[in-house]
């Protein structure tokens, strides 16, 4: 998990995180659903039985509505976008979802590009560094 962003009345929080994460922190089943199926997962009442409602963050956290979208470039998985809202049911509208599909998929490809250019930066550092002990060394 990179971020995790809350909501309370008109103020949004946004928490960056380390990238590490205890399987308390998400629905560990569903993530790892997702992750191997590539597939969308809506639950519109995560407190009704369905296939992740025994998973021990969704009792524990009482999710209502859940999204997980899986966030793909090029047919490769780059990330996961999990919403939930515990007031809730069925807040993931058809409508609501199309749109946060498209900026899924606007995401994933700001994500690889940003992954590739820290990359290259990366190399051009490693490269630098090799040339300036070359010419120390002559």
């Amino acid at each position: 998990m990179e971020a995790e962003a809350t909501i309370g009345g008109e103020d949004v929080t946004v928490h960056l995180l380390d990238g590490t994460h205890t399987p308390a922190a998400l629905p560990e089943s569903l993530v790892r659903y997702v992750m191997r199926t590539q597939e969308t997962v809506i639950l519109d009442d995560a407190s009704s039985q369905n296939p992740f409602s025994a998973d021990p963050y969704i009792v524990q956290r009482r999710a209502r509505s859940i999204l997980s979208l899986p966030l793909i470039n090029r047919g490769r998985l780059i990330g996961i976008l999990y919403l939930e809202n515990n007031l809730t049911p069925r807040v993931f509208t058809p409508d609501r979802v199309t749109v946060l599909k498209v900026l899924a998929s606007q995401a994933a490809m700001a994500l690889e590009s940003s992954r590739l250019y820290r990359e290259l930066q990366e190399r051009e550092s490693k490269i630098r560094r090799l040339v300036d002990a070359n010419v120390v060394g002559c």
